[in-house]
């Protein structure tokens, strides 16, 4: 393959150093100033490799606007298949056009998402008119193959393919999905590889089976540990504290026993926040057995605890459901309180706790020491 430009300083060496990381499978980490070609100088010897060997590569970037760097490169090497991935929260037309869908986080879009596509099967199969389905996703549905305008050029960025698809009443999430399958690159955010749940659709339905054969490439590669301990760091807030009170009253009939919880999670963070908060600092950190000392003293033990997130939980369906049905977007902040207490009742040594100032807005955080956690794939 040719190098698509005049190579500067350094580039060649560049180039040969990701060469020799290829055939010697070893890691490799490239730092270098910005605009000496970073991007270009990995891709072409992995592309190489991977056209030559019949192997894949996933390029990793932090940010979704990242990855129209890596679309440049490859539409510059050319005679490569790839395609940019991004979440539904990014691609869904549906919650584009539906003011009351936007704001949503991957999990609420994930869910309008799965309900909707089963109503509009359902409809599609019994010959009937679609009602509070998606008529993106049912012309998708009803599609016998990928459109030619999208098999026939090489390299799609998940803007082109968002874009076609709003021309064509086509869900882009869906194309997405069949264009990684086949794509020789796939370009995606970080999460999909370092959160333990996406790590398995990967593997599962993009079809990367192993790093010791495929290419992995992890652009800003320095953010990677931060990132992987956020990942991994559970946070409560005022915020949604006082969200799940109004969504018990709303949802739940003011269920006391939930309203109670909140109420005390909301005192034991004011609590922290008094007590390791130093005057002008953001958050402080609370001693080892503090915390704990803390919630027993207000009367709650482990089992209880267990008890309440498991409760939680439950009464969270139960408030997504409902909102389904009134198709408002489905999240439960009731639900989100569940899920931070039973990530507490997991957490060891390695999870320092926090309390973080916040204004108005305080909260405790749970923060991830061991980015390897995250990045064990």
């Amino acid at each position: 393959m040719r190098f698509p430009y005049e190579p500067r300083a350094y580039q060649r060496e560049m180039m040969q150093a990701v060469q020799r990381c290829i055939d010697d499978k070893q890691q490799l980490v490239m730092q270098a100033a910005t605009g000496s070609g970073k991007t270009i100088c990995a891709l072409m010897p992995c592309v190489e490799a991977a056209k030559r060997d019949n192997r894949r590569i996933l390029y990793l970037t932090r940010t979704n606007s990242q990855q129209q760097q890596a679309i440049n490169e490859l539409q510059a090497i050319g005679g490569i298949t790839a395609i940019g991935f991004q979440g539904r929260a990014n691609m869904c037309l549906l919650a584009e056009e539906n003011e009351a869908f936007q704001g949503g986080d991957s999990g609420a879009i994930s869910r309008l998402c799965a309900t909707r596509k089963k109503r509009t099967i359902k409809s599609i199969r019994k010959g009937k008119r679609l009602d509070n389905g998606c008529r993106f996703f049912a012309h998708f549905y009803q599609l016998n193959e990928l459109p030619e305008d999208l098999t026939v050029r090489k390299v799609h960025s998940a803007e082109s393919v968002q874009e076609y698809c709003k021309v064509h009443d086509l869900c882009p999430y869906e194309i997405n999905k069949e264009l990684v399958q086949e794509a020789r690159v796939v370009i995606a955010p970080y999460i999909y590889l370092f959160d333990p749940f996406l790590r398995e659709q990967l593997t599962a339905q993009w079809g990367f089976s192993s790093f010791e054969r495929d290419i992995l490439i992890v652009d800003e590669a320095h953010n990677l540990p931060d990132f992987c301990r956020h990942v991994l760091s559970p946070q409560l807030s005022e915020y949604v504290l006082d969200a799940a009170v109004r969504e018990t009253r709303d949802y739940l009939e003011g269920n006391r026993d939930i309203v109670t919880l909140c109420n005390l999670l909301s005192d034991l963070i004011h609590a922290m926040r008094d007590a390791y908060v130093e005057e002008g600092d953001s958050d402080g950190f609370i001693p080892p057995g503090k915390l704990a000392r803390a919630v027993r003293g207000a009367g709650l033990r482990r089992p209880d605890i267990e008890a309440y997130a498991e409760r939680c939980m439950e009464y969270g369906e139960v408030v997504l459901d409902a909102k389904e049905s009134q198709d408002i977007l489905p999240r439960s902040f009731v639900r989100s309180v569940g899920r931070f207490l039973s990530s507490w009742l997991t957490l060891d040594q390695r999870w320092a706790k926090l309390v973080v100032n916040g204004g108005d807005n305080p909260r405790l955080e749970f923060y991830c020491l061991d980015a390897s956690i995250a990045a064990s794939v």
